[in-house]
């Protein structure tokens, strides 16, 4: 095969691999813009079912995904405290859990039930999170 063909049989693979790639996150983009974004233009907390879930699962492990997330479900928590239970997931991950345990702090600890501390205690802390939120979840 020539270089020249080889090269365009190169670009041509790159740009379908890249196109699938840019649609998979402008899908990913709307789904966050619709329910985190511009949830003010729709507050129903209804809506919000499985963002913990999906938050996680994109964090990637990192703790820095989750300070947003904090503020966030504290407003969500504050608000709306009768949907707590129905928002934390039944599995949760350390970053998560220190999530909800930071937002449940600023949200004033409104009451949830024992399952869902049951849940938040099992998934454990995220040290560097924990360290990050400090401040507040002392409190």
């Amino acid at each position: 095969m020539k270089p020249r063909n080889i090269f365009i049989a190169i670009i041509l693979v790159w740009g379908f691999v890249a196109q699938d790639t840019g649609f998979a996150q402008n899908e990913k983009l709307k789904w966050y813009q619709d329910r985190f974004t511009y949830f003010y233009r729709d507050p129903r907390p209804e809506r919000l079912t499985g963002l913990v879930e999906k938050w996680q699962s994109d964090s990637g492990g990192r703790w820095d995904a989750y300070p947003p997330l904090v503020g966030f479900l504290a407003i969500v928590f504050k608000d709306h405290p009768e949907w707590i239970d129905r928002l934390i997931p039944s599995k949760l991950t350390q970053g998560s859990a220190t999530a909800v345990t930071g937002a449940l702090r600023l949200a004033g600890d409104p009451p949830i039930s024992s399952e869902s501390r049951l849940r938040i205690a099992q998934a454990g802390v995220d040290p560097v999170l924990r360290k990050q939120l400090e401040g507040f979840l002392d409190k």
